[in-house]
């Protein structure tokens, strides 16, 4: 439970720096691992363009209760924008 309140605690102090997509990936590696006693994900990061100066990044975190990628437990993604 310790290294459970470290790792959200630290994902916070880095919202701070500019960094917010950590506070989500932080409170969801609390929440599963608050219910659950081990956890098991997959990480799949789509990119599309949108526009000719513009891309659109998905990141999807998918979370399950077994090592073979069963049981699913919750899924969290995030969206970027990106300019330049």
């Amino acid at each position: 439970m310790r290294t459970n309140r470290v790792s959200l605690a630290a994902s916070i102090l880095a919202s701070f720096a500019g960094v917010a997509v950590s506070v989500m990936v932080g409170v969801a590696t609390y929440y599963v691992s608050t219910k659950a006693k081990q956890a098991f994900w997959i990480e799949k990061v789509y990119s599309k363009p949108r526009g000719k100066h513009r891309r659109s990044v998905k990141t999807n975190y998918v979370y399950y209760k077994y090592h073979n990628y069963t049981k699913h437990i919750k899924t969290i993604y995030k969206v970027r924008e990106y300019v330049g």
